[in-house]
């Protein structure tokens, strides 16, 4: 029977359908983002996302869906059309409203954000055209609307939308395309046939939307508020947790006198930026401390300009085209580092030593590259905060609720993306007081990323160095790099002004926790018997030359590093003046435990005479990545730095010879290769030769899982 209605039953009946809807998306969302991948994968694995965001998400996504249905419900009204329509169908209209608005919504962020390739992008576009496509034909009485009305539903459109991609990508994403089909075949299909059989079957109670319509609102409260409530109480329980590889050493192991030994790297931390290297600012006053009872190397040379192929030297002794585990043309976001590779961890290991690692890079470092090698324990978690913890997958409706919400928070809020320093000390506390439970001597590795990009120090050290812009985004730090990159922008003073300042105060937050650490060290006893190494894997660009960030060169600011290693048992200061490299770190630590160097090591001790010879040759490489092969054509190329002495050449794939000399000219703003042929050819000739002598490194294809990849991109690796 018709019934003529009023404005607002019209607007109330498809506000609570969009609600339900919203609330229903919410749920499943919740299943596939937070509570299925830590059930399917171990916990050192885990991506978190904060309970607070996804309590949000069951706010925002019904009340977004409620705004959305009650414009339909007012344009309904407007042409009349509803006013006279039976109960049955205003429901059944507004149940296939509901439904097509989460569709479009989603189909939306997917074509924006473009998070898939093709074989995923072009499957779940032909699912949205269908759903929408049995939205329409339900919204008319007819045949259709009892064949597709499941098709026409929140929860089907909702599993399928967001479980086919959790399948490929959390479950699948390291198989073929051709072992994926089928599965993604079968999840399909038993999504659609559950989706049926459980509509056949409860018809109006799968539905909450048409039973509150119905008069029967506690029922369908009572049938989705428990669903709500134990997603919501499931979403506290996930939790990272370090992997635990091996077993560590028997406490009857003896140390014997051996020192423990710890390496750490300053992720992005350019020399010329620290006091203790003469810079005039004063940003590293403990590490000036530990200088004056330290040996610092005053040219320390990374070998590459990347977090992954200088930590893969570091922990074997050799350059990248050695080792491997750099960008190349099959592996775009980077090769791991070999299983047949022999670490630092693992030769500390075999002698007995506990060997643990905590690192604050969670992309280039984590277990995906190969660095938990030889660890008994590592731990590569990420920061868990309301919106600092990363982007989530961009397919997901809410990555543009966080990019929305980012607008309205502060830097510190919203644009952390790895584990702080404080963090970082935090946990090295609670695993050194374990590990001081055996009598093992232990090797501890710890990685922080304060001074990365997008550089946002906490206060009161962002206000620390003049030349702050309150108002500079990390949305337009993206665009400058790619401006100055294409070549089709430049550095502004005030913007240099800025990102150093930021860049500047970051090393100084970091300075303060890392006298933090050398304080409880010494509290603790174990600052004196120790070999302590504190390193860099890279520098940082502002402009110069067009280039910013780092990966994009081997000039200076790029690859001269800090280097400062304080002797167990030693008070004495040194300053060496001679260039020395990291893969010398793994040779010098060996000779300081007392153990033989492994022969296909590259560096040299850094305690023997070898290390300061005037003749010694080193070198620095950079392959370009898929981001910056994107940009300029100048990019497509490998490069490197060969350094003797105080002169550098820097060559590449493409034809560029130049040769500096860093005593004169330690910038490198004038090239002195004609005045100096002879010796430019002779540094290439020894180049060549070693290059040629190159063991085969295999370039056989290497694919990323997808749950790396977004680790990657959090930290601005991948965009």
């Amino acid at each position: 029977m018709k019934q003529t209605r009023t404005l607002g039953q019209l607007v109330a009946a498809a506000a609570v359908h969009g609600l339900v809807a919203g609330a229903i998306y919410a749920l499943v969302e919740c299943w596939f983002v937070v509570i299925l991948p830590w059930l399917s994968r171990p916990a050192y694995l885990y991506v978190p996302h904060h309970w607070g965001f996804t309590l949000f998400t069951f706010v925002v996504y019904p009340a977004l869906g409620a705004a959305a249905m009650a414009l339909f419900g007012l344009l309904a009204r407007a042409i009349g059309s509803a006013a006279l329509l039976p109960e049955t169908e205003v429901r059944e209209r507004c149940h296939a409203a509901a439904t097509a608005t989460v569709v479009l919504a989603f189909a939306a962020n997917l074509v924006e954000r473009r998070p898939f390739g093709f074989s995923v992008m072009l499957p779940l576009l032909a699912i949205c055209l269908a759903l929408l496509a049995a939205c329409a034909l339900t919204a008319w009485p007819g045949v259709w609307r009892s064949r597709l009305r499941f098709l026409a539903n929140t929860w089907t459109a909702s599993l399928l939308l967001l479980g086919l991609p959790f399948v490929d990508e959390q479950l699948l994403g390291v198989h073929s395309r051709a072992v994926k089909a089928p599965y993604l075949a079968a999840y399909f299909a038993v999504a659609v046939a559950g989706c049926f059989c459980l509509q056949k079957l409860y018809a109006i109670r799968i539905d909450p939307a048409a039973a509150m319509l119905a008069g029967r609102s506690a029922v369908a409260f009572t049938r989705l508020a428990p669903l709500v409530l134990l997603s919501l109480g499931l979403s506290l329980v996930p939790r990272q947790a370090p992997l635990v590889a091996a077993p560590g050493p028997r406490e009857s192991t003896p140390r014997r006198g051996r020192p423990n030994v710890i390496l750490i790297t300053l992720d992005t931390v350019r020399a010329d930026h620290l006091s203790a290297y003469g810079y005039p600012r004063d940003t590293t006053p403990n590490l000036v401390k530990l200088a004056a009872q330290a040996t610092l190397y005053r040219r320390a040379i990374a070998s590459s300009d990347m977090t992954l192929a200088t930590h893969a030297s570091l922990f074997t002794g050799k350059y990248p085209s050695w080792h491997g585990a750099h960008h190349t043309p099959s592996a775009g976001n980077g090769a791991p580092l070999s299983e047949k590779a022999t670490t630092l961890a693992e030769m500390l290991a075999a002698e007995g030593y506990l060997t643990l690692g905590l690192v604050a890079n969670h992309g280039f470092l984590s277990d995906a590259f190969g660095f938990a090698q030889g660890f008994h324990y590592y731990d590569q978690r990420l920061p868990v905060t309301l919106l600092g913890s990363g982007t989530p997958p961009q397919h997901l409706l809410r990555s543009g609720l966080r990019r929305q919400l980012a607008r309205f928070v502060s830097p510190q809020q919203s644009d952390v993306s790895s584990r702080r320093a404080q963090e970082m000390n935090n946990e090295v506390f609670a695993v050194l007081h374990k590990a001081r439970q055996t009598d093992a001597p232990f090797f501890l590795f710890v990685n922080y990323m304060e001074a990365h990009w997008p550089y946002v120090p906490p206060p009161p050290f962002d206000t620390l160095f003049p030349g702050r812009d309150p108002h500079f985004t990390t949305a337009r730090q993206g665009r400058l790099w790619h401006e100055i990159m294409t070549g089709k922008g430049k550095m502004s003073e005030p913007l240099r002004q800025h990102l150093v300042s930021q860049y500047d105060g970051a090393i100084a937050s970091l300075d303060f926790h890392l006298g933090k650490l050398f304080a409880w060290l010494k509290e603790q006893g174990l600052f004196e018997d120790s070999l302590i190494i504190i390193t860099s894997d890279h520098g940082e660009a502002f402009g110069d030359r067009e280039l910013m960030f780092h990966g994009v060169s081997v000039y200076q600011d790029q690859v001269h590093i800090p280097l400062i290693i304080k002797y167990p048992r030693s008070h004495e200061r040194q300053v060496i003046e001679a260039p020395v490299s990291v893969v010398d770190v793994l040779p010098t630590v060996m000779e300081v435990v007392g153990r033989p160097v492994p022969p296909e090591v590259q560096g040299v001790s850094l305690l023997s005479p070898a290390s300061r010879s005037a003749s010694r040759i080193l070198i620095s490489e950079t392959f370009p990545d898929r981001i910056v092969l994107g940009c300029h054509p100048r990019f497509r190329r490998v490069e490197r730095a060969v350094t003797s002495g105080s002169l550098k050449l820097i060559t590449s794939t493409a034809g560029k010879r130049e040769l500096y000399d860093l005593a004169r000219d330690p910038n490198e703003t004038q090239s002195v290769y004609k005045q100096h042929q002879e010796f430019a050819r002779t540094l290439q000739a020894h180049l060549d030769a070693r290059l040629k002598s190159l063991a085969a490194v295999s370039d056989a294809p290497f694919q990323l899982d997808r749950q790396t990849i977004e680790r990657l991109r959090t930290l601005g690796y991948v965009q």
